[in-house]
């Protein structure tokens, strides 16, 4: 038998750990994995009619190659995975450029790390004529079929824009994207 000040700690340890481990309840914290959309990290794949923009690659992460097309002086992702592409843009009329970091949200699982989300800053044009800029970052779900755009969070006066953004693409897959929102398979332009 246990000394008696030492029943109570081994007791409360017992008890303390019965609820996550006998009930099958753990709590994961999801991970970030980065990859850089910069330009200057990217390999131009191909070039549009006239120079107006084209798409570079800009690399593997996450389970997903990561092209980045420039059209018309805005900016979108194409990401593919097994022959899928899901396309990632702001659809915003502002002028726009992306990055220079995308972010997936995701856990590490016995095949690797699978994403459940994606954060990307976007740099836009503030439409005053001024050269303004504005910045948000655009939060995704990323599902087999699809890519759609979950929200936005303001950079600027947040000092927690990123954890901001990080918390809500905790609520991927947790909601039906709203109407209007969601990016099926990518187009080229």
């Amino acid at each position: 038998m246990l000394p008696a000040t030492t029943r109570p700690l081994t007791l409360c340890a017992a008890l303390c750990l019965l609820p996550a481990t006998a009930l099958g309840q753990t709590t994961r914290q999801a991970e970030s994995v980065y990859l850089s959309v910069a330009i200057g990290d990217c390999h131009t794949v191909e070039t549009f009619e006239y120079g107006m923009g084209g798409i570079v690659d800009c690399g593997s992460a996450a389970g997903y190659t990561v092209h980045l097309v420039d059209s018309d002086l805005r900016q979108r992702l194409i990401l593919i995975d097994d022959g899928r592409e899901l396309s990632v843009d702001p659809d915003v009329p502002n002028f726009t450029w992306l990055g220079p970091l995308v972010e997936f949200r995701g856990y590490q699982t016995p095949q690797g790390f699978e994403a459940h989300a994606l954060i990307v800053r976007v740099h836009l044009d503030d439409g005053t004529g001024t050269g303004t800029e504005m910045q948000r970052l655009l939060v995704a779900d990323l599902t087999d079929d699809e890519a759609c755009t979950i929200g936005w969070i303001d950079a600027a006066g947040n000092p927690d824009h990123n954890q901001d953004a990080r918390a809500l693409a905790e609520t991927a897959r947790t909601h039906n994207c709203p109407t209007g929102t969601q990016q099926g398979p990518a187009e080229k332009s």
